[in-house]
């Protein structure tokens, strides 16, 4: 008989319950405890798991709304989700480490609203077996990308779409460079950054389009281009003595240096979380960034985001930028 394993998902709002439905992938059973401050999104996330029944059959569920009454209920969980949004995330990954061990952590991003937020996760959290949930590392044509990359000497990385949400997805390829390439960000450019930043999807929060360009330690350039004039987001770059690169994820192709390739489509949050837990739970290990590096990679670039917000009506005299 098989060993049940232990999850928790902190926050189930939208992106909480995509890796919910994610984890009827895993080949194993699981009793999951989900918690969320918010009573409404718990009734919503029952329905949601209703809705979707055939679809978890290897997952039972006990839900809460008090952080101290997950912490009594497992000595130690093998994987804790963190998908709640990033406001007070230090405050919050405070108590759940205060209240309950894990053998393993998936944290959802952005990491922090602010660097000294950032230092007091660093402080909390274990030296290992934590993950930051960028996921790309973990889809095969995206790992086949980045055998080809990393041989390759990248001068130049442009990233242009519409609504792309600079604030909170900026972290997503500052570890896509950092993947294909090992190099650090060691300084960033908001300079080209919208005036003003405009209400989120999600209230109370707050993004920017415009652009960033993000330099890192070996000369490489990041530029990031948010702008309503794109149809769709296309990812472009120089590589070598001056060939091309360009990659669709929309499309499932890329063009590199001329040829034209099919290479997939992007799979949905809903289609990974079992399979990412399956591997961390088998091995120990994840191909997915670790969190000393993803925090290394998202100082600068929080530093400068809190600078822009600060420098701003709504933002003057903030030590967070509003970030979901």
């Amino acid at each position: 008989m098989s060993i049940i394993k232990n999850i928790a998902v902190i926050g189930c709002g939208q992106l909480g319950r995509r890796h919910i439905q994610g984890l009827g992938k895993s080949n194993q059973r699981i009793k999951v405890h989900v918690y969320d401050i918010s009573s409404e999104s718990l009734n919503i996330c029952k329905e949601f798991i209703y809705d979707i029944a055939n679809e978890i059959g290897n997952l039972d569920f006990v839900f809460f709304d008090d952080l101290k009454l997950i912490g009594s209920v497992v000595f130690k969980y093998d994987l804790i989700i963190v998908a709640s949004t990033a406001n007070q995330r230090s405050i919050q990954l405070g108590e759940l480490v205060s209240l309950m061990q894990s053998r393993h952590w998936l944290i959802e991003k952005p990491l922090s609203q602010s660097p000294k937020e950032l230092d007091e996760l660093t402080a909390l959290l274990p030296s290992k077996g934590v993950w930051i949930n960028h996921i790309r590392r973990f889809i095969v044509w995206h790992q086949n990308l980045q055998a080809i990359f990393c041989k390759k000497k990248i001068h130049e990385v442009i990233v242009t779409g519409p609504n792309i949400g600079i604030g909170c997805n900026v972290s997503h390829f500052v570890d896509l460079v950092n993947y294909w390439t090992s190099q650090m960000p060691i300084s960033v450019d908001v300079s080209g950054l919208n005036s003003e930043w405009h209400d989120s999807d999600r209230f109370g929060f707050k993004e920017i389009d415009g652009s960033i360009k993000i330099n890192f330690s070996d000369g490489l350039t990041l530029l990031i281009v948010s702008d309503n004039s794109f149809s769709n987001r296309t990812i472009k770059g120089t590589y070598d003595s001056n060939k091309t690169f360009a990659i669709y994820e929309n499309q499932g192709t890329s063009i590199i240096d001329g040829v034209k390739t099919e290479i997939g489509r992007m799979p949905f949050q809903s289609e990974l979380t079992g399979l990412v837990f399956d591997e961390i739970d088998q091995t120990d290990r994840s191909v997915l960034t670790p969190y000393s590096v993803a925090a290394d990679c998202y100082r600068p670039v929080i530093e400068a985001l809190l600078n822009h917000w600060a420098s701003t009506i709504d933002g003057a005299g903030n030590i967070n930028v509003p970030l979901t």
